[in-house]
């Protein structure tokens, strides 16, 4: 079964976010290993500044990476894909054991240039900019539709 782990700098504040994220994990849980975590986020104020907020977050993100771990960062500069092309990606990884799928939701500045240059890959969801916690969702429904596909489950269609 393939797994996927999800790290997001930052908490869901809005309850319509976590609500979603919910049901999503929930849906997935049933076609993967899925594990969700949410790293804390550094918060711009005086003294710190965007260098900085940025180091601070990227320390947490690589101390969530693990050996065996493809990082893809979603980035707006990342690889964009249809649904059914993720799909075949996310295909590619369905029986590893060896791997983990590890993507990376960043802050509200996004992430270092160090991490974005430690990542296997850049993944953009659109040429759009979306809330981070919108991000969160649109990502766990596009994952679940991509699985699905590969399942031949009616979601996607």
């Amino acid at each position: 079964m393939i797994k996927i782990k999800l790290t997001v700098i930052g908490k869901l504040h809005n309850e319509f976010a976590k609500k979603w994220v919910e049901h999503y994990k929930k849906l997935l849980g049933k076609h993967c290993e899925l594990e969700v975590k949410f790293v804390k986020e550094e918060k711009l104020n005086e003294g710190k500044n965007e260098v900085e907020v940025l180091r601070r977050e990227s320390e947490r993100i690589i101390e969530a990476v693990k050996t065996g771990d493809f990082l893809v960062i979603l980035d707006s500069k990342g690889r964009r894909f249809r649904s059914k092309d993720f799909a075949k990606f996310i295909e590619n990884y369905y029986t590893r054991s060896d791997v983990t799928l590890h993507f990376v939701v960043g802050g509200a500045i996004g992430v270092s240039e160090q991490i974005l240059k430690f990542a296997d890959m850049k993944l953009s969801l659109s040429d759009m900019t979306f809330a981070h916690q919108l991000t969160t969702v649109i990502f766990l429904e596009q994952l679940f539709r991509a699985i699905s596909i590969v399942q031949g489950l009616p979601y996607h269609k």
